[in-house]
């Protein structure tokens, strides 16, 4: 018995909400650089994109689960195509909690006053380019997710686990 193509409903509420996701990340990060920030509502916004983050990772995985090599039992054929869209996203989160940490601890005596030091300057810049390398890795899984190949057993799955 062949297995349906992908829930075409289903699929375009997990894009629109990756896609959200992804506007919300780019939005956190444009605001904590524009606008002087207490440094509650810094950390809030910090604490806010982490989430955001998270949601992003568990909506990617329930895509995952939803393909018939999820459910066939052939996950390393998920994990080859998308490893480098998963290792983007802890990559990026770490460095997400990490400036975010660094930064409100450095604005947390000081309000007001924003004191960069060479260090949180490298930790900045390789924040902001991993984000957009986790811009583009995240939003073209999510739409190589909406391939019908891989929610339907054929001979394109079955050379993927020969390889």
């Amino acid at each position: 018995m062949e297995m349906a193509q992908p829930d075409n409903y289903r699929y375009t509420i997990y894009l629109v909400i990756q896609l959200c996701l992804l506007m919300v990340d780019l939005l956190c990060n444009s605001i904590s650089i524009a606008v002087s920030w207490t440094s509650i509502g810094l950390l809030v916004l910090f604490v806010f994109q982490v989430l955001c983050l998270l949601a992003s990772l568990v909506l990617l995985f329930l895509q995952f689960f939803n393909t018939f090599a999820f459910k066939a039992g052939i996950l390393y054929v998920l994990l080859r195509k998308f490893a480098g869209t998963i290792l983007m996203i802890f990559v990026y989160m770490a460095l997400t909690i990490g400036y975010g940490v660094w930064n409100v601890a450095i604005r947390w005596d000081r309000e007001g006053q924003y004191g960069w030091n060479s260090a949180l300057q490298v930790v900045f810049v390789l924040h902001k380019l991993c984000a957009i390398a986790y811009y583009y890795l995240y939003k073209r899984s999510a739409l190589r997710l909406g391939d019908v190949r891989y929610y339907k057993d054929s001979t394109w799955i079955w050379s993927q686990v020969s390889k």
